[in-house]
């Protein structure tokens, strides 16, 4: 999955200095293995989240967080998360990754398409993980504007969404040619899973680390599958702009 350079034998051939073959050793090992020590990093960084999951201190923290955002309500507000909150439900995630895939398959991608339709299994995967923290939803004296049954860590919206989304904003970075359109379309569907997720700790149906947690699996997962599918879907992406696909990953 991550390619390889004999960094060694180009430096001999340039005739670098071995402080310099070493050095540029270093950097090429950290630059095709980036992607690799990204996926550690989010494994820790969400272990580390599930340990603290369900300590006082932090359900202090964030109570305080949620407290403070929802100072400011208004009717407009709660209108505005209840309909950016719907990007995140399953039913308009099935929708959109259904609607992606036979659209990938018409355009010849389906490797694409098989890709985006394995993004919906982020929904399930969720609900186990849940089970496995079994942390509960916001209560008490924070404002539940949408109440919600189940557990709340992580956040099933935040991660499906950073997963659905993201994984589309991949593809279309990957395969679009013009460049204004490509960062335009990219930056809007990687804006969708944040404001899914602010939008659901306004409306007092999860904690900031639970949304937090939920962006993290979904990074997590999205950043596998843009690996995956560079190693298996070369011939779909052969005749991409090189800047797009040397900028990914």
């Amino acid at each position: 999955m991550f390619p390889t350079l004999d960094v060694d034998r180009v430096a001999a051939d340039l005739n670098m200095p071995e402080f310099t073959r070493r050095s540029t050793g270093r950097l090429a090992l950290l630059r095709e293995n980036r992607a690799l020590l990204l996926l550690v990093a989010l494994f820790l960084f969400f272990f580390a989240l599930t340990s603290v999951a369900r300590t006082a201190w932090l359900l202090e923290w964030d109570h305080a967080i949620t407290t403070a955002v929802q100072r400011g309500r208004t009717p407009l507000l709660d209108l505005l998360a209840e309909g950016i909150s719907l990007g995140g439900d399953a039913l308009p995630l099935v929708v959109l990754g259904a609607l992606a895939a036979r659209e990938l398959l018409r355009q010849g991608r389906p490797m694409a398409a098989r890709f985006m339709v394995a993004a919906l299994l982020a929904l399930p995967l969720n609900v186990a993980i849940k089970a496995w923290v079994g942390r509960p939803r916001p209560a008490g004296d924070v404002q539940v504007i949408v109440p919600v049954l189940g557990l709340s860590f992580p956040s099933g919206h935040s991660m499906a969404s950073a997963l659905v989304f993201g994984f589309l904003a991949f593809l279309v970075w990957v395969h679009t040619r013009e460049r204004r359109q490509r960062v335009l379309a990219t930056s809007l569907l990687a804006t969708a899973p944040v404001l899914v997720g602010l939008s659901r700790i306004y409306l007092g149906a999860h904690w900031l680390s639970d949304v937090i947690g939920g962006w993290t699996v979904g990074l997590f997962l999205l950043l596998l599958f843009a690996e995956f599918y560079k190693v298996l879907a070369r011939d779909e992406v052969i005749n991409q702009p090189s800047a797009a696909l040397g900028n990914v990953g």
